[in-house]
């Protein structure tokens, strides 16, 4: 199952049936950690308590970097939110 990069177990079951030459052992109750901590849900954004009350009092940036240069000769640009 990791050698094949995290392929899903039925696939995996359907590919040793079909395929002579292809063996391969999985355990019934088998359990990867990663699969499991791959499926796991989270919140994509916190619940902030204090929002803002005057203009420019939170701001979010991010620096990105072009993987090729724009006509202008440009290598990043910068993203600002409030």
């Amino acid at each position: 199952h990791v050698r094949l990069s995290h392929f899903h177990l039925e696939a995996i079951k359907h590919i040793s049936k079909v395929v002579e030459s292809f063996s391969f052992g999985i355990h019934p109750h088998h359990n990867c950690e990663t699969c499991a901590l791959g499926k796991l849900h989270y919140l994509l954004f916190l619940h902030f308590s204090h929002t803002s009350t005057v203009s420019l009092e939170f701001v979010h940036s991010d620096i990105i970097s072009l993987f090729s240069v724009t006509l202008n000769r440009s290598r990043y640009y910068i993203l600002f939110i409030e």
